[in-house]
């Protein structure tokens, strides 16, 4: 695996992330972030990366969850068309920040209304509502 090609970290990455390996994937996913400082990629792939990163931080552990706010909002920043960063965003928010929170899951929905996670953000709509 060339470390210096970020597509073939991400992979990696993201095959931890499904093992639930995330301490391993989270250095995975920064030395991807390192990798793509030195490259010319569309911001696409620097927001997915950016939201694969805070996903690896939540699953690792509340005490990185700042972080993981952190790079879901700035993965929003990079491409706020991405989806998957305002879903991740709204639901890591919760009841932290229910109209934060509601706010991040219904854009994802006007951006992907029929997208992989539209169902689990319709419910976790509901549960910001008491529904």
């Amino acid at each position: 695996l060339d470390g210096g090609y970020p597509e073939a970290l991400i992979l990696k990455g993201d095959l931890l992330m499904a093992q639930n390996k995330a301490p391993p994937a989270l250095r995975v996913f920064e030395q991807a972030l390192g990798a793509l400082r030195d490259r010319l990629r569309p911001p696409r792939l620097r927001a997915g990366l950016l939201t694969s990163l805070g996903r690896a931080e939540l699953a690792a552990g509340a005490a990185l969850k700042a972080d993981a706010l952190a790079h879901f909002r700035q993965a929003i920043d990079v491409d706020g068309r991405y989806a998957p960063a305002h879903y991740y965003l709204g639901t890591a928010l919760g009841a932290a920040d229910p109209a934060a929170a509601r706010a991040a899951l219904e854009r994802y929905l006007a951006l992907e209304p029929r997208g992989n996670l539209a169902s689990a953000a319709r419910r976790a709509l509901s549960r910001l509502s008491g529904g």
